[in-house]
């Protein structure tokens, strides 16, 4: 029900009709708008309302017979179906010898395996029927070199479990989803993955993870609930929700004036999941077009910036940052007013793009969390003074902070910029601040300096 003068409230009924053989229940909902296909929308199940059904118990020949009252009877479910599998272990041995020999650590050891794993298994999730719940045998993966993400943990696992570790199946659900395993359904699972108990420490790896480090995660499955097998038991634990400084990304410009052109030297630097995702962006190009291709990455194919000179990278390594140095011709950033020039020196659009407009419905979800820091130095021509600098700007909450500031200093002008996002997901009830907040951003990122004769 509704009056003129409010807005639309949804209504709800339910029909409970009696039939012969069964009960029909039917759900409508009324006076509901269409889904929205809004940029970085999380997964509807996060932010529209709807119905989960749990089947707990059904009426069989034997009585009343229980599907999933509890956590324990899916687990019982997920159990039976890995007791089915027939891992070949035997042919699995000689390839684990192979890959470990020479480590005379654990540690290494795991690693081998894991990353192993990662680059030869060829991650393709197609399930049908059974094979959407029921692993496909460790060794079938190893040959096939392809699985999904129950075969590629299984496989893990068994590799694992050969050399020698205490490596467990474990069902977990992503970000994606709402539910933890207070709800005991098939729901709350989308993703399966490996867990290692080594030296008193759980470590959770997923195969499906391409060129992501040892005890490193992204943040699909950041602070979920994982189920850990344990024969006829399970453990219930939670991936560690990794800070934000792990996902930073620092770039340092030491720039100069030609004429109307920024020159200059940058430094950048990706870590965390930034790193896995530049890495990963790298080794699908051949070796003959990769430097020209990064050029075009760190630039944003802007065809103002010119890079040169770009250091030598090496993008095997998972476990390191991934660290970039160049020089940089920057056209169409200054303006020459006689006697005054108008400076760009931030340019990049920093956050613009998640501007909301004022008819936004759902949550913004960001790639991830994470820290952006920016520092730029411009030395000014000889005979310049500055006349304007724009005014700080400082902003902190529970979901994002950004603080920007000019100085100068001596016959510099230092740029100091620094974004940090700590929470993945915008809600509404923030959606207005985080309006205003990015607009002032925005004010400032297309501000520019004023020097003088």
């Amino acid at each position: 029900w509704f009056r003129k003068d409010e807005p639309i409230r949804s209504v709800l009924k339910k029909e409970v009709v009696e039939e012969k053989k069964m009960t029909r229940y039917t759900y409508t909902i009324s006076n509901v708008e269409g889904l929205d296909g809004e940029r970085f929308t999380p997964n509807p199940s996060r932010v529209y309302p709807h119905i989960m059904f749990v089947g707990k118990s059904f009426d069989g020949k034997n009585g009343n017979e229980k599907i999933f009252e509890k956590v324990d009877d899916l687990y019982k479910w997920y159990a039976n179906l890995t007791s089915q599998l027939k891992n070949d272990k035997t042919t699995l041995k000689p390839l684990v010898e192979k890959i470990i020999a020479g480590k005379t650590d654990d540690i290494s050891k795991v690693k081998a395996i894991y990353y192993w794993v990662q680059d030869n298994i060829k991650y393709i999730a197609f399930e049908r029927g059974i094979a959407g719940f029921k692993p496909e045998e460790a060794d079938l993966v190893c040959k096939n070199k392809y699985g999904d993400c129950k075969g590629m943990a299984n496989l893990l696992t068994n590799m694992l479990q050969i050399a020698g570790y205490d490596a467990r199946l474990t069902w977990i659900g992503t970000n994606d989803i709402p539910y933890d395993y207070s709800l005991p359904s098939m729901a709350v699972d989308n993703h399966m993955i490996c867990a290692l108990k080594l030296n008193g420490k759980r470590y959770f790896l997923d195969g499906t993870e391409s060129y992501i480090g040892f005890d490193d995660y992204a943040l699909r499955i950041q602070g979920r609930e994982a189920l850990i097998s344990d024969g006829d038991k399970f453990v219930i634990e939670k991936v560690p929700d990794l800070p934000r400084e792990r996902n930073k990304y620092e770039e340092i410009k030491v720039l100069t004036l030609e004429k109307d052109v920024l020159v200059g030297t940058v430094s950048e630097g990706y870590y965390g999941e930034k790193a896995t995702n530049f890495i990963r962006f790298a080794n699908e190009l051949s070796a003959s077009e990769r430097e020209e291709k990064v050029k075009k990455y760190v630039c944003g194919n802007d065809k103002d910036f010119e890079v040169n000179n770009l250091s030598k990278i090496e993008f095997e390594d998972r476990e390191k940052p991934i660290n970039l140095k160049y020089d940089v011709k920057i056209k169409n950033k200054v303006t020459d007013v006689n006697p005054e020039w108008y400076i760009a020196m931030d340019y990049g659009g920093d956050m613009e793009g998640l501007l909301p407009d004022d008819k936004r419905k759902t949550a913004i979800e960001f790639e991830n969390k994470g820290v952006r820091v920016y520092k730029t130095e411009l030395t000014l021509p000889a005979g310049y003074k500055v006349k304007y600098l724009p005014s700080p700007l400082k902003i902190n909450n529970a979901n994002y902070s950004i603080d920007v500031t000019y100085t100068q200093e001596g016959n510099k002008v230092i740029l100091n910029k620094t974004v940090s996002l700590n929470n993945f997901l915008i809600p509404m009830s923030k959606m207005e601040e985080f309006r205003k907040d990015i607009k002032k951003l925005k004010e400032i990122n297309n501000d520019q300096i004023i020097i003088t004769k």
